[in-house]
């Protein structure tokens, strides 16, 4: 057997050194045995355990070599794993907040908070877990614990999870690969949706400040974020589009569309909402909100929209658990499907492409875009330009 076990210092009554005899280690004279042990291997002294439990036996320290021994037999001992001040670098509970400094300043501010929440918990339940140890029993029993949330929370806890262990993995270096990390089952929500005429009954019941927006995106079926962030220079009235590549995230406006890579995206201007642009755009200066909250001239926060949305509901007699995104994003995809338009332009209309592609229809597929406008708005969408008479007659 390779090492062998010493204890760690001498008898405290005559500080002469522990002798190994049939009782094991112990002071003949006083008949006191150590308090402590250690295993001596590679010239380098071991203390406790992978836990970091203190060795506080002969027989704990022994089965921990014989432990030991099978892992040099197997290839797989590394004594990093044994060392206290190496082993710190290897604890989950002390990777999570190297990795929150490192991921903090990339997320949403909207997402930042919940994000910081999901990571403290997975640092509370495998803190004190070398993260070279970590099995998938181990990614089980975490997420049994998060059994009392809804799926979704749960999807979240796990995808958070396996986003911090491919850090470990690839930014890292410490392990080879990521467990494998269970699948949460989705409850399958239908989300309502609105008709063409139901959404344009909202906008009818919409006081006429804040009408703009709400017609917007139940046109177009823009984030309600990314349509708050617009500003009068992303309207291009002489091509007839509408370029979004910025969004809110909780208040501040960040430029970038919401989604992991998610492109800019141009759309055309069409006449339900034409006049009104050529109006604001003419009035307003570059850097101007397009859609500026009547009350204060500025853009329009979450809390206000959010408000809006409730005192709207509550004319129309909707559900007001249906959201803003239920009723204009969702609706106005889910009805160019019910058209009978293929995926592919719903995914277009609202870029959910790959970057290169959307890219390359941003501009040439303006047309395409047209058309899936024109088969739910039922009228023709061809940008002109605006003279006086049309300004007149558009709403």
């Amino acid at each position: 057997m390779k090492g062998k076990v010493v204890p760690r210092g001498k008898c405290p009554k005559c500080n002469r050194p522990f002798a190994f005899g049939k009782k094991g280690y112990t002071c003949a004279e006083h008949e006191i045995k150590p308090e402590r042990y250690r295993i001596s291997i590679y010239s380098r002294y071991i203390y406790s355990d992978k836990q970091g439990d203190p060795l506080d036996s002969f027989s704990r320290a022994y089965k921990l070599l014989a432990h030991i021994n099978t892992e040099i037999e197997d290839g797989t001992f590394d004594i990093s794993k044994y060392v206290r001040s190496e082993q710190e670098q290897f604890l989950i509970g002390n990777l999570v907040p190297r990795f929150w400094d490192e991921k903090k300043d990339k997320l949403a501010p909207s997402w930042a908070p919940d994000f910081k929440r999901m990571m403290d918990r997975i640092s509370a339940h495998l803190k004190n877990m070398d993260v070279r140890d970590l099995k998938r029993p181990h990614v089980i029993d975490f997420a049994a614990t998060l059994k009392d949330y809804a799926p979704k929370t749960q999807k979240n806890h796990l995808d958070t999870l396996k986003e911090f262990l491919r850090w470990v993995r690839d930014d890292r270096e410490m392990i080879l690969r990521v467990p494998q990390i269970p699948m949460v089952e989705k409850e399958e929500k239908v989300n309502p949706w609105l008709s063409r005429e139901d959404r344009d009954n909202l906008v009818t019941l919409t006081d006429e400040g804040d009408r703009p927006i709400i017609r917007f995106l139940a046109t177009y079926g823009c984030r309600p974020g990314e349509a708050r962030a617009l500003r009068i220079r992303d309207v291009d009235l002489k091509r007839g589009e509408i370029h979004i590549h910025a969004t809110f995230s909780d208040k501040e406006i960040r430029e970038r569309r919401k989604g992991r890579g998610a492109p800019p995206l141009t759309l055309p201007i069409v006449p339900e909402v034409a006049g009104w642009l050529d109006k604001r755009c003419r009035e307003a200066l570059p850097m101007a909100p397009l859609f500026p909250n009547p009350r204060t001239g500025d853009f329009y926060q979450e809390g206000a929209i959010r408000r809006l949305k409730d005192r709207i509901w509550k004319k129309a007699g909707l559900d007001p658990s249906m959201r803003l995104y239920d009723a204009t994003r969702h609706s106005v995809g889910s009805e160019m499907v019910s058209k009978g338009l293929p995926l592919n332009a719903v995914r277009e209309m609202f870029g959910h492409t790959d970057v290169r592609t959307s890219k390359r229809y941003a501009h040439a597929n303006l047309e395409s875009k047209r058309l899936s406008l024109q088969v739910i708005s039922g009228e023709k969408v061809v940008w002109i330009g605006l003279d006086k008479k049309t300004s007149e007659n558009v709403k």
